[in-house]
């Protein structure tokens, strides 16, 4: 970085002066970490070195169902899923993703990165029309649920309404159907270098309370600027643990600024 010359009011003397001196040497410290950390890559390629940093047994993610996942386990699972999904979706493909908080939906989120697929979050929260209308916004042909899930959260009426447009993958199939070279998969870290930092990575819908749904595509780029600036302000370690209590499609527009739940988190709880 260029050299600076901090400006303080000559009015300060003694421990006042040293805090306006301290201040902005955090602030340039904060920018030269925001600089200085690689945010043009895709999400996938943090991934793998988020795993290669922390080793194969860290626990990366962790669910209600207190059965954590290493990173060794979801990025081979990521693979194997993305292997499968592959052969029904296209490069760059607009994916619905329709499940719980879960360790699951964290790696299926993965495993469209892995592929190139736009993962596409939608709310079950926010009911059959603004669902519906989210499709429609993003041009979604194919959805990835669980039929569990749909049971437990009583949405039966709408997997009748999503049957009539989209088709539907159940994650209850995905095994059973898994092909031997889908399964090896796992063992061959995949590659996204075809895939550029700006293309896009995620879609989230606003909640629609405004009027229809409102489709907002974060590229790779976004979200992994977004956990630099976080990680400028908060000191995060191995030790941190983040927990999500809210869907994760939601987010939140505050003041312009888009806040992304999970993704980057080295440690994440979720419930």
């Amino acid at each position: 970085m260029e050299a600076r010359q901090f400006k303080i009011d000559d009015a300060l003397k003694g421990r006042a002066r040293r805090a306006a001196a301290s201040k902005q040497l955090y602030d340039v410290m904060e920018e030269m970490m925001f600089i200085t950390t690689d945010r043009d890559q895709t999400l996938w390629d943090a991934l793998l070195k988020a795993h290669f940093v922390n080793g194969n047994k860290f626990k990366a993610v962790e669910d209600a169902n207190f059965s954590p996942l290493t990173y060794q386990q979801m990025v081979r699972r990521a693979q194997v899923l993305g292997s499968y999904l592959a052969r029904s979706t296209k490069l760059a493909e607009n994916v619905g993703l329709l499940l719980p908080n879960s360790a699951w939906t964290v790696t299926a989120f993965f495993a469209f990165q892995s592929i190139g697929r736009v993962a596409a979050m939608l709310n079950f929260t926010s009911g059959t029309k603004s669902i519906l209308s989210a499709l429609q916004t993003a041009q979604i042909k194919t959805v990835v649920t669980s039929r569990q899930f749909i049971d437990m959260a009583g949405l039966q009426s709408l997997e009748d309404e999503l049957t009539k447009t989209v088709t539907l993958i159940y994650v209850e199939n995905i095994k059973p159907n898994l092909t031997i070279g889908d399964k090896l998969s796992a063992f061959f870290p995949r590659s996204t270098k075809g895939v550029s930092c700006h293309a896009p990575a995620v879609i989230l819908f606003t909640s629609g309370s405004e009027g229809n749904p409102k489709g907002v595509v974060l590229s790779h780029h976004n979200l992994l600027s977004n956990i630099i600036q976080l990680a400028s302000r908060v000191d995060f370690n191995q030790s941190d643990i983040v927990f999500n209590c809210l869907p994760m499609s939601f987010f939140r527009v505050n003041g312009g600024n888009i806040a992304s739940c999970f993704i980057g988190c080295q440690n994440i709880s979720l419930s």
